[in-house]
């Protein structure tokens, strides 16, 4: 009989291994946190029996996640029951009351170096009144652990040295926080390294980077290093400078750069012989001579000459100057003589000053002056007065651009204001008796430029410009040009003239190398030019577009631009191949 029942008895064993208890948990709260959040504490799979340990230490690890949240008041209790029809189902009632959120009464910061700020100071203390919470403590402290990285602080830490309740009658209300700020080693620069620089002098880089012995390192000054020096267009794309320490704790900022030509000399000389009855041939050509970093020194001189004609020639002398005696001002001169074809000739003279109010923003004066003299002909005929203007404006200038030769991202906005004073002297004959011979015209000019990389190495290039003189007497020689490699492709250069004058540019750039890119693009241009008459006025407007593909590639002369260009109205074997060294002067 014995055996019998212990043979039952481990029969009885088997069967209740072979069928495993069931705990389904059914929770109740107050709905302060996520239900989410409660559940990871109450899965039961794989345990065969409820037991009170269990049961512990479950409710513990809920009041520790409440009380991370500051629900330090909560409680939690377990209620079970067999589910009726099911014999092996147990169920479990959870029962989660989290109480009210304390609050962080006080934060007292302990600073245990006099370089943490009130700045720093304020913004932890703002904790207090705020509803207790770990993870957001945590972020608050990872923001100001990272703010003071960006100050040059990179070893900062922050301990939280104790967390101190408040009670009334038993019931936690708020919490006390203490704080163990310590800044560290700062990291401070006591020696910079500049390598790469062959022609370039060492206070010009340090100059344009704006940085010294005694700064302090910080992420946010090395980016803007790379940027104020990749502005120069001086050196390939500058990577991100270099800071360690040595075994004497010497802070070193490395700066490793490699420089690209700036000095270009370009020309092309053509003879055209004399056809039919011209009396003799003609020269033509270009010559231009462009050093952007004159003996290293950051200086620019630019020389151009061009002649595409018998009767028309440009000559440009440019100079800039920057930050003179280290002063946040850049200086420019140039010199401007424009003989167009038989009808006047055009001499200009100018300065122009620039206020670097900050990296990205530039506030500029300028003046000129200009002489315009028609061209003396054996049967005389009007084409423009001989005038005297002198002109004086102010521009404002952002730039955000990453990179002025191949932009990945950034904005370039330009706005000129000019006053132009200009006095008529000649030629008599055309002078009407009781004309006025003064007059005041006015110039405007905007250019915009937007560059977004939409994926790596394809940049979207949108850009806008508008150029119009307002005035009553308005010649040919104060008209705005149209057309050709920089404005309005698929059209000549300098086809179209106006008072009025608007282009847009819309561009995809895939990026082939650090300076060298082939892009798609299309062209829209207005022109409006009003004839005025005794009759009358007569306004005439023009609306042209041209699209085609095109690449640029560095050259021992400089950038040059390639495209194809198909004009409105032009079939694909009608379009013009456009040339041009990209202006980096």
């Amino acid at each position: 009989m014995c055996k019998k029942l212990t043979l039952l008895f481990f029969s009885f064993l088997f069967l209740f291994d072979c069928f495993p208890q069931k705990i389904t948990p059914v929770l109740n709260s107050g709905g302060k946190v996520k239900t989410e959040l409660l559940r990871r504490y109450l899965d039961f799979s794989g345990i065969a029996a409820i037991t009170d340990s269990l049961l512990a230490a479950r409710k513990d690890a809920i009041q520790a996640a409440l009380s991370d949240l500051g629900y330090m008041n909560a409680s939690v209790t377990f209620a079970t029951g067999k589910s009726p029809g099911d014999s092996l189902n147990t169920m479990l009632q959870v029962n989660v009351n989290e109480g009210e959120q304390v609050i962080i009464d006080s934060v007292f910061i302990d600073h245990q170096d006099t370089i943490i700020s009130a700045v720093a100071d304020e913004l932890l203390t703002d904790l207090a009144g705020a509803g207790y919470n770990s993870e957001l403590l945590k972020l608050a402290i990872s923001s100001f652990i990272e703010e003071y990285e960006n100050k040059g602080f990179p070893f900062c830490t922050v301990t939280i040295a104790n967390i101190i309740p408040a009670y009334n009658d038993s019931v936690i209300t708020g919490v006390n926080l203490r704080l163990v700020i310590t800044a560290g080693r700062g990291a401070r620069i006591d020696k910079v390294e500049i390598s790469g620089n062959e022609s370039t002098r060492e206070n010009v880089i340090l100059r344009e980077a704006t940085v010294k012995a005694g700064d302090y390192y910080t992420p946010a000054l090395a980016e803007k290093i790379v940027t104020r020096l990749n502005r120069l267009r001086f050196f390939d794309p500058v990577s991100i400078p270099e800071f360690y320490f040595t075994k004497d704790y010497e802070g070193v900022l490395k700066i490793s750069l490699k420089e690209v030509q700036t000095n270009n000399i370009d020309g092309v000389i053509g003879y055209i012989p004399a056809q039919g009855n011209e009396e003799s041939g003609y020269v033509t050509g270009l010559i231009n001579i462009s050093m952007r970093n004159l003996f290293g020194t950051g200086r620019g001189v630019l020389l151009k000459w061009q002649q595409p004609d018998r009767n028309s020639q440009d000559l440009e002398l440019r100079y800039y100057e920057p930050k003179p005696f280290g002063f946040p001002v850049d200086l420019r001169g140039e010199l401007l003589q424009r003989k167009q074809d038989t009808t006047y000739v055009q001499r200009s003279t100018g300065a122009a000053v620039d206020f670097l109010i900050s990296d990205n923003i530039t506030f500029g004066l300028s003046l000129s002056s200009e002489v315009v003299i028609p061209s003396l002909r054996t049967v005389p005929v009007f084409t423009v007065y001989n005038s005297d203007n002198l002109s004086t404006g102010v521009n404002f200038r952002l730039d955000t651009r990453d990179n002025p030769v191949n932009t990945r991202g950034g904005i370039y906005f330009l706005n000129s204001f000019s006053l132009v004073r200009k006095k008529i002297s000649g030629p008599q004959e055309y002078i009407i008796p009781g004309q006025a011979t003064e007059y005041n015209l006015r110039k405007i000019t905007f250019d915009l430029m937007l560059f977004y990389e939409v994926f790596n190495r394809s940049v979207l290039f949108f850009g806008g410009h508008g150029r119009e003189i307002q005035g009553d007497l308005i010649e040919s020689s104060d008209l705005y040009r149209l057309g050709g490699n920089s404005t309005l492709r698929g059209f000549r250069e300098n086809q179209f003239l106006g008072e009025r004058v608007i282009w847009g540019n819309t561009e995809y750039r895939y990026l082939l190398t650090t300076r060298s890119y082939a892009f798609l693009f299309y062209d829209i241009g207005y022109v409006s030019k009003t004839d005025r008459t005794p009759g009358g006025d007569t306004l005439t407007e023009t609306l042209k577009s041209g699209y085609g593909i095109g690449m640029t590639f560095e050259t021992g002369l400089g950038i040059l631009a390639v495209s194809y260009a198909i004009g409105q109205g032009s079939g694909l074997n009608e379009g013009k191949i456009h040339f041009g060294i990209i202006n980096e002067f």
